[in-house]
């Protein structure tokens, strides 16, 4: 909120200005009345306080207005800022974490930030400027009604606090079911065909339903609490109105006030009480911010991807090095890499194979940075990764990720992600060495085609030749291929390895294969077997030494 200070006070403002009016109103209602007691003629106080209302509407209609701005900003700006630090954290905090759970965070913190502006902050500070005024005017008519008033007020005030303090506890994680019912949500919406191929739907319902009713649980429990805070805030305001009510009218009958200053206590007392009334409806947005602020605190306390203290001149040169490097996932007992060496000499193509869990994929998410290793040090063209900014080191490297990720949109839009400025020529001749470029021209609507979620419209296949054509138009000196036509069939795959292998002259290539026909032209093939190289050599040199390598060849020839 600090960039809109500005708004804050003038939502503020536009609270005082209500309050004002309405004591302004009361003041003139006192009067009339006053005058009907004594005979005279009330008519010029009421319309006095008719025409204020035309003042009060527009006050309050800017209120709400400007009210509505400030919370939609702060969202804003909290959305911005939890998204950016979503985006410094990097896919391994998100690999992490479910996306339900962290859409929630995203949403539902912003939409508690926005009730939390807009709503209780200029309450609060209407209450805290414009009861004192008020107080201070009913002084100045009547000093001991003003220290009364003054008491039951400051109660209802402290109301807040203390009630938060004491009842957030035993509410709380209302946020946090909230956010496990969205994740299994998503997850069940996503993976609803296999639910139902597995006749797991039921099961999955029932699961949703618990958690539901958990959330349901928590919900009331916190509805409760705030509608006892409500009653008993609406206690202390009605019995203060009603105990300046009775002694006031004692001390009339004893002729200690005069009807107007009784009349005039009373209706400002009802003016003092209502900004009290407003912060106790906006009470739930507190308390809604009370629950997400905490994990949205926890979020933003996370440490994101560092960035050098000294950042390195990029390399002019592309090979690679692993030099001891070491990586253990949060939460595993065993590391998925022991001390890891080997090197890819500047346009060569090497190939890290090896059964499934070897530690394959680690090695790709650690050339990107999207892990860090524990140990050891990755090199490129001698400057290690970890100096490099991490613009600049994805900048040198082209990825085409074992599940590729398409976004809604047209395909051409998807292809511009690797170089915005691309041209339909550019386009169209990155997808001729994925392949893919006839069958994008087959759609009715071209390179223009509109793909839903995750590249609905398109085969397994064509999701995956449309990321490599993507890495291709990315023409970046390191190519990076994890899995990268395990999706295709024996005879698009012979293609697309032909055209990678002319595409990746001159590159450095680096390819995590569990097909192995895909390696075999590798100048150097690394076997791995539980985080461990246990072999390496040319494809003829590892059949002739009948190793793992040899046993995995075998294995998958079978299977063909």
């Amino acid at each position: 909120m600090r960039p809109d200070w500005r708004l804050a006070l003038l939502a503020t403002a536009a609270g005082l200005g209500v309050l004002a009016v309405q004591a302004a109103q009361s003041v003139l209602l006192a009067i009339a009345l006053a005058a009907v007691l004594a005979g005279g003629d009330p008519m010029p106080p009421l319309a006095a306080a008719g025409l204020l209302l035309v003042a009060r509407a527009s006050l309050s209609w800017g209120g709400e207005a400007i009210a509505l701005r400030l919370g939609g900003r702060a969202a804003a700006a909290l959305h911005d800022w939890l998204a950016g630090h979503l985006l410094a954290l990097g896919p391994a905090y998100a690999a992490d974490h479910p996306d339900g759970a962290l859409a929630h965070l995203l949403s539902g913190g912003a939409e508690a930030a926005a009730a939390a502006a807009g709503r209780y902050l200029p309450a609060l500070g209407t209450v805290l400027i414009g009861c004192p005024l008020l107080l201070a005017g009913i002084a100045w008519v009547d000093g001991r009604s003003a220290l009364l008033l003054a008491g039951v007020a400051a109660a209802a005030v402290l109301v807040d606090p203390v009630w938060l303090r004491w009842q957030r506890p035993r509410t709380a994680g209302v946020f946090a079911a909230m956010a496990g019912f969205s994740a299994l949500l998503l997850d069940s919406l996503r993976g609803l065909p296999t639910l139902k191929a597995f006749g797991a739907s039921g099961r999955r319902r029932r699961e949703l339903a618990l958690l539901a009713s958990a959330l349901r649980t928590g919900s009331m429990r916190t509805l409760r609490v705030t509608l006892l805070r409500g009653g008993l805030n609406g206690a202390l305001s009605l019995g203060g109105t009603a105990a300046i009510a009775a002694w006031g009218s004692l001390r009339l009958a004893q002729g200690e006030m005069a009807p107007l200053e009784l009349l005039l206590c009373l209706l400002l007392a009802r003016d003092l009480f209502r900004p009290i009334e407003r912060l106790e409806r906006a009470f739930h947005a507190a308390w809604g911010w009370a629950e997400a602020g905490g994990p949205v605190g926890e979020f933003l306390d996370t440490a994101a991807e560092p960035r050098p203290a000294m950042v390195a001149a990029a390399p002019t040169r592309f090979d690679i090095r692993f030099e001891g490097v070491g990586h253990r996932y949060p939460g595993q007992a065993d590391p998925a890499l022991f001390d890891v060496t080997f090197a890819v000499p500047q346009g060569a193509m090497v190939a890290v194979v090896g059964p499934s869990g070897a530690g394959k994929s680690t090695i790709a998410q650690l050339l990107t940075r999207f892990r860090a290793p524990d140990r050891g040090c990755i090199r490129i063209g001698g400057t290690d990764i970890a100096a490099l900014a991490p613009e600049a080191l994805r900048r040198l490297i082209a990825v085409v990720p074992q599940d590729p990720v398409l976004f809604p949109g047209t395909i051409a839009a998807n292809l511009r992600l690797a170089r915005p400025g691309a041209g339909v020529a550019a386009l169209r001749a990155a997808a001729r060495v994925a392949q893919l470029d006839a069958e994008i021209l087959a759609l009715p609507q071209g390179y223009g085609t509109m793909l839903g979620d995750h590249g609905a419209g398109l085969s397994g296949g064509q999701r995956q030749r449309l990321a490599i054509a993507r890495a291709v138009l990315r023409d970046a000196p390191v190519l990076l291929l994890d899995e990268a036509t395990s999706a295709v069939d024996p005879a698009a795959e012979a293609a697309i390895r032909d055209a990678l292998a002319t595409f990746g002259r001159g590159r450095t290539v680096l390819v995590i294969a569990h097909r192995l026909s895909t390696v075999r032209r590798a100048d150097r093939i690394l076997v791995q077997e539980a985080g461990l190289i246990v072999e390496q050599g040319t494809h003829e040199t590892l059949m002739a030494a009948g190793g793992l390598y040899a046993r995995l060849v075998a294995a998958q020839e079978t299977i063909r």
